[in-house]
């Protein structure tokens, strides 16, 4: 297997946003303190996972598209994907039913438990929170798993006439742009009509986010084939520490200026319009430096890969399976309730015990379930089945195919 330099430092950044986010609403830090605005931005990272995942599965796809060979064979993609996010999902989630039993995973009932076990639990106006809450957003990557090799296909034939790898980059190009749009109006058409606001969480209206890694994919793959697109590559690749300041901002900034609802609650279609775009500009900045430049070089880029930021990514994905239901957890054991009710109002404040304790404590267990579910799952079926990247040739930059959500 083949690892992309800083990709698992992404995967740790974008968990701990999800984290902080989910911590300060079940804490309520999110209502009830000055920072409470950018808490409830945090949730950027999934748009963060959904990029890197498109960028990091997308490569090969690219690369054989480019160069007009055939594409990768779907039967051992679709094992890959399966054997890589099921069995840990599937232990995380019986144990979260029958061990942890969090709040709203008590309310299951018939058909919510197969829905969860499938993934389908965004499809129904009120079944995702009946589980592992955050795992709506495996469903999202598994639709896009299962449309990635048609989309593929799709492309090879719209290019299929054009000479050469500068030509059908930029018709992919294109192409994912339009996709782009149409996702965008989707999302529109949601919000503006009033709901159902699940079908603003069906690929649909989320394929805007995987957009931004597809057309990265392609930008790094035509830029290993032909000198022209290295000026931009370059350029994107040289600013590590620039990217990630401007991201910080626009996060603070729809935090603050664009009327964005907090927690699970909508504002209207055009403030959520903003606040789609204003997440794709964070993910795609905070993407440039794994995407693009040399690896070891940049402040950015060294923290990714330093300790622990990078072992923290290689074990995100229990870590990410597992936080909610244990923030649930430590919140019992801290002897305090949900949301910390009536805590708030004795005038506790976001430094109180109250509530940094049973949110380290929720951490320090994520962390320790993540290195589990990593060593112990993840890990095994990887070596077990052998789960090996395709092979690289050497126009091309390393492929990797590892892209646990």
């Amino acid at each position: 297997m083949t690892w992309l330099a800083g990709a698992d430092g992404l995967r740790a950044t974008a968990a701990v946003m999800v984290f902080v986010h989910h911590a300060s609403f079940l804490t309520f830090a999110m209502y009830n303190s000055a920072a409470g605005g950018i808490f409830a931005r945090l949730d950027y990272g999934v748009a963060i996972f959904f990029a890197l995942s498109a960028f990091l599965l997308g490569r090969p796809y690219v690369g054989a598209i480019l160069d007009g060979e055939p594409l990768p064979e779907v039967g051992s993609y679709y094992r890959r994907r399966i054997l890589r996010i099921v069995p840990a999902y599937w232990v995380a989630l019986t144990l979260t039913y029958v061990w942890l039993r969090p709040e709203s995973a008590t309310e299951a009932k018939g058909i919510d438990f197969p829905l969860h076990y499938l993934l389908l639990q965004i499809y129904p106006g009120d079944t995702f929170p009946k589980g592992i809450s955050p795992a709506w957003t495996l469903a999202v990557e598994a639709s896009f798993y299962a449309v990635l090799p048609l989309l593929a296909l799709g492309g090879a034939r719209l290019v299929r006439g054009l000479a050469g790898p500068s030509r059908r980059a930029l018709a992919l190009l294109g192409a994912i742009g339009v996709l782009a749009i149409l996702s965008l109006v989707w999302r529109s058409v949601v919000y503006g009509r009033g709901g159902p606001y699940q079908a603003a969480l069906w690929l649909p209206g989320t394929f805007c986010e995987f957009a931004l890694g597809l057309a990265a994919a392609v930008l790094v793959m035509w830029a290993a084939r032909r000198e022209a697109p290295r000026v931009v590559t370059g350029a994107l690749g040289r600013h590590d520490l620039l990217w990630w300041v401007l991201a910080a901002g626009l996060i603070a900034f729809s935090a603050s200026q664009i009327g964005l609802e907090r927690g699970l609650d909508h504002a209207n279609w055009s403030r959520e319009l903003f606040g789609e775009l204003t997440r794709l500009g964070v993910a795609g900045l905070m993407l440039l430096p794994v995407a693009f430049g040399p690896p070891d070089r940049g402040v950015i880029r060294r923290m990714l890969r330093s300790w622990p930021v990078g072992p923290l990514g290689v074990a995100s994905y229990g870590f990410f399976l597992w936080h909610v239901p244990l923030i649930e957890v430590a919140l019992r054991w801290t002897d305090h309730e949900m949301f910390l009710a009536g805590e708030w109002e004795t005038g506790i404040g976001i430094l109180s015990s109250a509530v940094w304790w049973p949110v380290l404590v929720a951490f320090l267990l994520s962390v320790v379930a993540g290195a589990l579910s990593w060593f112990l799952i993840e890990k095994p079926i990887i070596r077990s089945h052998r789960y090996k990247g395709s092979t690289v040739r050497r126009s091309e930059p390393p492929i990797v195919v590892q892209a646990a959500p």
